[in-house]
């Protein structure tokens, strides 16, 4: 996630208190209050939905972006689960979305959090916008019909091991993926002085309305927002989404004409920054260097190819080749040409760069021509491959505009993306070595008004049927070393073909994608439905291997908790470990939150009274060297005899994205947060100090601890 930044000035809502709401999901609520005169002090907070109070809030939590802002340590945060609600909160609750129905909703219409006493309300921060009511109906019935956290698990195990879908995180790609990548996205001078200044491909986006009855416009990005990819930390953002939902790389546009290179920014930072994620460069001779369509505004100079000029961009790309990150196929940098024919004999210009190449010392240059027309074939332009760039040359008829309510004036193509869809997954293999291209979407008419195409019905679910099928088609009839697919686009907003989050789908077109290419996926490939209206004989086959896969990856779940879900007694219990057992080395300033003991919030400094015959329920975080730890415990350290310890496992682990985005983490800290359900009938009565324990993996009998700043007084 991207760094969140603060101004307290704009979040002041009285002169005592300052704070706002920066996550609302389907499971949390988290964000940070401070009260401006005494900032030590928890505040206390009131959480409404729907205008009914259903939750309670303290900001225990460290946050260490509002502690720089307010120059000192401070316990800002607050984090609470929606399970938390009462049973009859959350009936209520319920009725409200009942109403409401399905689709999305403004977060502010929603949600209110007041300062306990006071009537001041936390402002929303700017990343919020809305949520699926859908969702949220779902999360919050079974707390509704009073099933309980231990319930509501085993039914969702169970619920696993009965569905026929697929589902699994990322492994070793069987293919190379790899998404085209605009990089139209921050002002540059020289495309301002053609197009009006500080235009980017925001302002068609912004600007576009629906044109027909159904129409989906605008697309606007996910929380993220309209990004300017001057910041550092947008690039960054994205390959770490990229990457955990299995892409390999971008293909940057690479615009070059007469002698200079243009919007180069996002791929000189990939070099300079040596970004672990891989790229290659696509060289456009249109797009950019088009004179823009409609009245007013100047027009671009066309660009003339030489050999010299040409010979020139070649030298102008090793810079970039030379890059470790670049790809290759068998040690050859991967060059796409697109608009192939402008190039002054193309054969000729080709067999020039492959001298130039081995002449700086490369074996050879890979080049793949993008099929900007039907039936191109690489071996005619001097290539030795070409890949497809949809929608040119996909299969499919127009639809019948009298089906939609069309805006006057409208002159476009309206097409079936499950049409194409279907067309993609029958087309034949050509006669050379051709990288298929998907696509999750296309509606260009933020970008072509009333000419614009779009493809209706695209849904997640299609593109990853798509997607499957490339991916299966390469890893069996490709060789290897050029198994590759690509997609168009990663962030081609104003065509409406980005992997990229956005408000309504969020990220399931990426995770789409990523479960295409898990080993799952792959086995399920040969089994894939035939067409419509055709016999289905491998019809319970398939509906078989889905269910034992389903099963299985359940089952794996249940054996990576340690089999702790598999039976009814998973209470941890306090034994006494002997100081000659366990060497505790503390580790002081690593940040942590207790957000509820034993149902109640908890504050720092202070000792809190716990009953032996009560036991312990806790709920928190802990970090270590900016990371959660797969194995924890949790200790009791007697204040009269700190050689004396109870310790205690930790099992149940969860997610805590509130953390994670406080504190600007990489996604290895996700799973920094814990729940415990402990015992203390073998704690004797006494004061405890408590501390989180990591058995220290390079030395044995050592253990790492980390101080929450709790006593417990245990009577």
């Amino acid at each position: 996630m991207s760094e969140i930044t603060w101004d307290l000035n704009q979040l002041t809502e009285g002169p005592a208190w300052r704070g706002a709401v920066d996550g609302f999901t389907d499971e949390w609520i988290y964000g940070w209050a401070v009260s401006a005169s005494e900032p030590q002090r928890p505040v206390e907070l009131e959480i409404y939905l729907f205008g009914e109070p259903v939750l309670t809030a303290i900001s225990t939590i460290f946050r260490e972006d509002i502690a720089g802002l307010l120059k000192q340590p401070v316990r800002a945060g607050f984090s609470v689960p929606l399970r938390d609600m009462t049973q009859s909160a959350a009936q209520q609750v319920l009725d409200h979305l009942r109403k409401a129905g399905p689709g999305e909703a403004r977060i502010a219409d929603i949600l209110r959090i007041e300062v306990r006493g006071t009537g001041l309300a936390l402002p929303l921060s700017s990343n919020l916008a809305g949520i699926d009511r859908g969702l949220l109906q779902r999360a919050i019935t079974r707390r509704a019909n009073g099933i309980s956290k231990r319930e509501e698990d085993r039914l969702r195990q169970r619920d696993r091991l009965l569905e026929s879908t697929l589902d699994g995180g990322p492994v070793s790609a069987p293919v190379t993926v790899l998404a085209f990548y605009r990089s139209q996205f921050y002002p540059y001078a020289l495309h301002d002085g053609w197009y009006g200044r500080d235009t980017t491909d925001w302002a068609d986006v912004a600007a576009a309305r629906p044109l027909f009855d159904g129409h989906t416009q605008p697309r606007l990005p996910g929380n993220g927002g309209f990004y300017d990819l001057r910041v550092d930390a947008v690039q960054q953002s994205q390959i770490a989404i990229a990457k955990d939902h299995g892409l390999s790389g971008f293909c940057y546009d690479y615009h070059w004409a007469a002698g200079q290179a243009r919007m180069t920014l996002p791929i000189d930072r990939h070099v300079a920054q040596d970004y672990d994620f891989g790229f290659c460069l696509c060289w456009t001779n249109e797009g950019l260097l088009r004179a823009p369509s409609g009245d007013g505004g100047a027009t671009v100079p066309p660009h003339e190819h030489s050999y010299g000029g040409d010979n020139d961009f070649i030298r102008s790309c090793l810079k970039y080749f030379r890059s470790p990150r670049y790809i290759r196929i068998d040690d050859a940098p991967l060059l796409l040409i697109r608009g192939i024919s402008s190039l002054k004999s193309p054969p000729e210009t080709i067999r020039r760069w492959r001298e130039i190449m081995r002449d700086e010392g490369f074996p050879d240059l890979h080049v793949c021509i993008v099929e900007t027309e039907p039936d191109m074939n690489p071996h005619d332009y001097g290539g030795d491959s070409s890949c497809q760039y949809p929608p040119i040359g996909l299969a499919g008829a127009a639809e019948g505009q009298g089906e939609h309510d069309m805006a006057p004036g409208w002159q476009g193509d309206i097409r079936d993306y499950a049409d194409i869809v279907q067309g993609e997954i029958s087309r034949p293999a050509a006669g050379h070595l051709r990288f298929r291209t998907a696509m999750p979407g296309w509606d260009d008419t933020p970008r072509h008004g009333l000419r614009g195409t779009v493809f209706t019905g695209a849904r997640p679910e299609l593109f990853g049927l798509w997607m499957r099928h490339l991916v299966a088609e390469a890893r069996d009839q490709l060789p290897e070393g050029r198994r590759f697919v690509f997609v168009r686009s990663w962030n081609d907003w104003a065509s409406g073909a980005c992997l990229e989050p956005d408000r309504q789908s969020g990220t399931q077109i990426l995770t789409a994608m990523r479960d295409t290419l898990t080993p799952q996926a792959l086995a399920l490939a040969p089994l894939r439905p035939p067409p419509d209206g055709q016999p289905d004989p491998l019809a319970e086959t398939r509906r078989c291997v889905e269910n034992l896969i389903a099963a299985n990856q359940a089952l794996d779940a249940l054996v990576a908790r340690r089999g702790r879900g598999l039976w009814s007694g998973d209470a941890s219990v306090f034994v006494p470990v002997a100081a000659q057992l366990m060497r505790v080395e503390r580790q002081p300033g690593q940040p942590t939150g207790i957000d509820m003991l034993n149902g109640h919030p908890v504050g720092t400094g202070t000792d809190l009274p716990v009953a032996r015959w009560q036991g312990l329920a806790m709920r928190g975080w802990f970090l270590v060297g900016g990371r959660g730890a797969a194995t924890a415990m949790i200790a009791l350290r007697d204040t009269e005899a700190p050689e004396r310890r109870y310790v205690a496992a930790i099992h149940n682990r969860e997610g805590r994205p509130d953390v994670v985005a406080a504190l600007s983490l990489d996604s290895g800290a996700t799973d920094c947060g814990f729940t415990l359900n402990a015992s203390l009938k073998d704690v004797p009565a006494g004061r405890y100090e408590v501390e989180f324990l990591i058995p220290d993996p390079y030395r044995p009998k050592h253990a790492l601890a980390v101080c929450p700043d709790i006593v417990l007084l245990v009577g």
